[in-house]
């Protein structure tokens, strides 16, 4: 993996972007779902609200929220 990360999402919320992206840090791959912020100059900056998850978390996380969406009655919409 490159040291640029790769960016999955990118979703507005208000006046922030919550952000899903991958990149390596220590030469270890991690996740990192982010609330990214506009600073004074207009610079996306990470916000301190969020978590980065090691890849080995990822399929029950996955699991997790496709069993939310399903009891929630999600769509695929």
């Amino acid at each position: 993996m490159s040291n640029a990360p790769t960016i999955f999402l990118e979703q507005p919320r208000g006046r922030d972007v919550l952000r899903v992206s991958a990149s390596e840090f220590k030469g270890r791959i991690y996740v990192d779902i982010r609330t990214w912020y506009f600073d004074r100059d207009g610079e996306l900056r990470p916000g301190s609200k969020g978590v980065s998850l090691r890849t080995e978390a990822l399929p029950a996380i996955v699991e997790a929220l496709q069993a939310a969406h399903d009891a929630l009655g999600g769509s695929d919409e």
